[in-house]
Parts: C-alpha cells; sequence; structure tokens
C-alpha cells in the first residue's frame, strides 16, 4: 500500500528534496507550506503560527486520504545576530516556526497514528542542535528543543505505534541561506560588529557550499523503511 506522507515546508530546499525522494519509491506525498508553489504533487495551506491553520491541514488530508501514514517536520526559518540585538517578535517568530509549530503539527496528527496503531514522525533539526553557533543563538536553541521533545516523545508514545526521530544535517545548500533574516537591531552594539559578520559570512559560505538536499532526503527515507528508528541521526 503506497505510504501517506505530509510534509511540512515541503515545497522547497530540504523539504522538496524529501518530498521528491518519497514520490520516487510511489508514495502519496501531500506538501504543506505557507505559499504556494508548482510541484508535482498536492499541497495545502499552512500556517505553523496558526493552531487552526495546523489542525485544518492535517484534518484535510486524514479525510482526503483516509490515513497519515509518515508525517516530516521540515518548514522551519533562521534569525542571525546576536541575541542581544534580537525584537521580542523575531524571538517569539524563531521558535514559533522551528519549534512551537512543529509540536503542535505533532500533536495534530497524533490522534491518527494512534488509531492506525503505526506512524512515523521524523523532523529537520540541525548539528546546530548539538553544537550551538554564535550568532544563531536561537535557531541553535530551537533546534536543541525539538531533539529534546522528541526524546521525550518517544518515551510517552511507546506501545502506541508511532515512532519519532529528528534528523540533523550539517551545513546543506538551499535557499535557507538566502531567506535567512537578521537580528531587527544588529549594529546597534558595536562590540558584536567584527566577530558577528565573520561568523555570518562563514556559515553562508559553508551553507551554499554544503551538501546537496537530496543528501538529507535519502536519509529521511531511509529512515522512514525502518521497522524502529533511531532519536536521533546525524
Amino acid at each position: 500500500m503506497n505510504r501517506i506522507v505530509l510534509i511540512t515546508g515541503g515545497t522547497k530546499g530540504i523539504g522538496l528534496a524529501v518530498a521528491q525522494a518519497f514520490l520516487a519509491k510511489g508514495d502519496i506525498v501531500i506538501g504543506a507550506s505557507r505559499r504556494p508553489a508548482e510541484v508535482p504533487f498536492p499541497t495545502h495551506a499552512l500556517d505553523l503560527s496558526s493552531e487552526e491553520s495546523i489542525r485544518e491541514c492535517v484534518g484535510w488530508v486524514a479525510r482526503e486520504y483516509g490515513r497519515i501514514d509518515i508525517l516530516v517536520n521540515s518548514a522551519g526559518m533562521g534569525i542571525g545576530g546576536p541575541l542581544e540585538d534580537y525584537s521580542d517578535a523575531q524571538l517569539q517568530r524563531e521558535c514559533q516556526l522551528n519549534f512551537i509549530g512543529t509540536a503542535r503539527m505533532i500533536c495534530a496528527v497524533l490522534p491518527y497514528m494512534r488509531a492506525q496503531n503505526a506512524g512515523k514522525i521524523i523532523s529537520i533539526g540541525s548539528v546546530a542542535a548539538r553544537i550551538p553557533i554564535p550568532f544563531q543563538s536561537m535557531y541553535s536553541a530551537s533546534k536543541a528543543a525539538l531533539a529534546s521533545m522528541t526524546g521525550a516523545l518517544r518515551l510517552e508514545l511507546k506501545g502506541t505505534g508511532v515512532s519519532l526521530c529528528v534528523v540533523e544535517p550539517g551545513d546543506t545548500s538551499t535557499g535557507f541561506t538566502a531567506a535567512r533574516e537578521f537580528a531587527a537591531g544588529t549594529g546597534e552594539h558595536p562590540c558584536y560588529q567584527a566577530p558577528c559578520e565573520h561568523a555570518l559570512n562563514a556559515m553562508m559560505h559553508d551553507e551554499i557550499h554544503g551538501k546537496p538536499p537530496e543528501t538529507v532526503a535519502r536519509a529521511v527515507v531511509r529512515l522512514a523503511g525502518k521497522r524502529r528508528m533511531p532519536a536521533r541521526r546525524v
């Protein structure tokens, strides 16, 4: 039976590569994203900052396809700059999109997966969860929180047939680099200027010249085919 795969952020970057890899396996893929895109699979609007949007998206997939076998949480964003220069809105938004929205997506699919007594949830984390990156403090923190939550959920869901894993890639060449935002007050504190500029330039260089997203996609598809997934995979 073809698996039903729901992918957040599934119309670009790593999410799109993951979608294409599942399609190549013959699975049925639904991409969920904030903005419409022309892709070779069905999509549904999703705003990770809205609990109503999350539940509507997940409910639609369950009604339309009858089940949800795999959820891949790929949506997210990054903000660069000194923590001291973040606006309060930026602090909240980065946590919302990278962690809280993902937690809500998981909560939304769990009733369907428990009813099936089967389901896999794979979240795209980052090596930054293990090695904190200066001037990307909230990104590192949100990815560490994602990994910690996943570990706890694996224990909570023991015996339900639902398994979870976090994939933590290193530098990957996607549109994430160009889409990165910067702390609202960057430059207000001169003591950070030189080290921040050096760190961000090095980071963007490494991302641009990083591995292709298909590398991550292959790892995700392999994990989804395992009977038992590890808690974390770099």
